[in-house]
């Protein structure tokens, strides 16, 4: 009795080796989970006003095609208009000059923007 169970446990650990899974572990029949499940971008803002020398964190959200944990191959965040409001790469703007300016993160091909309006800082008072 105990060489069947054994037998049968193995036989069940060696299919489960070859089944492929998704992220959260769900079978896929067969076929290798997508690494690159992306759609889309979507910014949490669409523009933002900043005073010079002010900061903001920007942030966006994947549209993706299922469900799942989503780990990007490759993202970039960039401002079209440096001289006016710079982005570092966790997607912090500083607005360092009056203008407007359009930061861009990019993920796995897929881009979205944020308008970033900058105004003169107040004078300081006396």
């Amino acid at each position: 009795m105990r060489a069947v169970i054994a037998v049968v446990l193995l036989v069940m650990s060696a299919a489960c080796l070859d089944t492929p899974v998704d992220t959260t572990g769900v079978p896929t029949h067969g076929v290798a989970p997508s690494a690159n499940a992306i759609i889309g971008v979507t910014m949490r803002y669409v523009s933002v006003d900043l005073a010079v020398g002010e900061t903001m964190q920007l942030s966006y959200t994947p549209k993706l095609s299922n469900t799942g944990a989503f780990i990007p191959q490759s993202y970039n965040w960039h401002s079209t208009t440096p001289a006016v409001a710079t982005v570092d790469p966790n997607g912090i703007v500083t607005a360092v000059a009056p203008g407007s300016s359009f930061v861009i993160v990019t993920i796995d091909g897929y881009s979205g923007q944020t308008t970033v309006n900058v105004k003169a800082a107040p004078a300081a008072s006396r």
